[in-house]
């Protein structure tokens, strides 16, 4: 019996102890993706005003991913940027089209199990899924490539929200300033 009483006691020790780790996983992988997303749109709105180029961040929310581009096509697709801290390899991404550049896709390791909810950026009529930076750093919302001299700055709440697990993080980019905040 004594047996058993200390076998209970050791397992609800170990549970106690193991169920706020598990939680906090799921918050430093949400946090870890939302820092991800914050410095890849300050990145681009870098790129933005040291290169005199429109640089912008296009999101696809459907195939959890999302892309860091040069706004120099007329489609709006872009030219996808170089990424500094890995130039050679593709990190997370294994397209070989793509190696050393910054698309980053939360399918694959190490943000298999975070999730890009939303991403909205308003133009002052509708919500955008992409948001580029003139060459102030300001922030603007992609008009779709129609004409990338029209696009307008962009205006109220413009976030994009990640989770994992019951955790949300919301990235937000101010319309003004462009300043980059998490959540």
């Amino acid at each position: 019996m004594l047996e058993l009483v200390v076998t209970l006691v050791i397992t609800a020790i170990t549970a106690v102890v193991a169920i706020p780790v598990a939680g906090s996983s799921n918050a430093m992988q949400v946090r870890q993706a939302a820092d991800l997303v914050a410095n890849h749109l300050r990145y681009a709105q870098q790129l933005s005003i040291a290169t005199g180029f429109k640089h912008g961040v296009s999101f696809d929310t459907a195939q959890e991913t999302y892309r860091v581009y040069r706004n120099d096509d007329p489609d709006g697709s872009g030219t996808i940027a170089n990424d500094p801290n890995d130039p050679v390899n593709p990190g997370n991404n294994n397209d070989p089209l793509n190696i050393g550049k910054l698309v980053i896709d939360f399918k694959k390791a190490p943000y298999t199990t975070v999730s890009i909810d939303s991403a909205l950026f308003y133009d002052g009529t509708a919500n955008k899924t992409k948001v580029i930076f003139n060459t102030n750093g300001v922030p603007q919302a992609d008009n779709d490539g129609t004409n990338p001299d029209l696009d307008t700055i962009v205006a109220g709440t413009n976030t994009v929200t990640l989770s994992r697990g019951g955790i949300t993080r919301t990235v937000t980019v101010a319309p003004t300033t462009g300043k980059v905040t998490v959540q």
